[in-house]
């Protein structure tokens, strides 16, 4: 039992697909922490690069989740990912497109967008936080509290029609904002200085309606020991 997972926000699953979970990119076993958090399967795309990385690479073929080669056009993985979508699964993965380096939130890629696009699939936005402490609290012969915060699906105005490329940037950013309204503010990087919703019916700066689920006071929680 590596760390103590702990939930909330689960009520805000959707009882079915198709559906984009989106998220940070802290740790290497983010993608982990998602398939055990998920109450149904789905498929998470995770970097080549882990592939033939121990254990990441085995758990993440076992769990059914996709290896995308990054710093170019997957077709292989894009197909597989619409082709889920489309036929009502879930599709997991990270705006960022790399793990973080800076302990916070990087500017989210719009690469996101292009299956909202395709697929007109709603976005369920998830915080996840504390891995990082992980090897710390081992030293201590403890156990880290990983938390894993769901917030509310929501859709993207998105267009059909062609669109610049500075437009799809901001619907990014407004993905990573839901993300960020989700996270203690020492992770959300460089959202950090966005304002940002601390209870029911708050206004923010994006113009978007941030979750009514902070970190700080989970609605509903579940622990899990992984």
């Amino acid at each position: 039992m590596m760390v103590r997972i702990r939930v909330s926000g689960e009520e805000n699953f959707p009882s079915e697909g198709p559906l984009i979970v989106v998220t940070n990119h802290l740790h290497l076993l983010d993608s982990i922490v998602l398939m055990v958090t998920f109450p149904f399967p789905a498929d998470v795309l995770v970097a080549e690069k882990y592939r033939r990385k121990f254990p990441i690479g085995q758990m993440v073929s076992l769990a059914g989740g996709t290896f995308v080669r990054r710093g170019e056009i997957d077709r292989k993985a894009l197909r597989r990912c619409l082709g889920s979508l489309r036929s009502g699964r879930i599709l997991g993965m990270a705006p960022e497109g790399t793990r973080s380096t800076t302990g916070g939130l990087q500017r989210g890629k719009p690469g996101v967008v292009y299956f909202v696009r395709k697929t007109g699939a709603p976005l369920l936005p998830i915080g996840v936080w504390g891995l990082d402490r992980m090897v710390s609290s081992w030293k201590r012969l403890s156990r880290a509290e990983v938390r894993v915060a769901i917030g509310e699906p929501f859709h993207l105005p998105v267009s059909e029609q062609r669109m610049r490329s500075e437009d799809m940037q901001a619907l990014a950013d407004q993905i990573m904002l839901r993300i960020a309204a989700l996270l203690p503010r020492q992770y959300r990087g460089v959202y950090s200085d966005q304002s940002f919703s601390e209870g029911a019916g708050d206004g923010n700066s994006s113009g978007i309606e941030q979750d009514r689920c902070t970190p700080e006071e989970p609605t509903h929680t579940r622990n899990t020991d992984e």
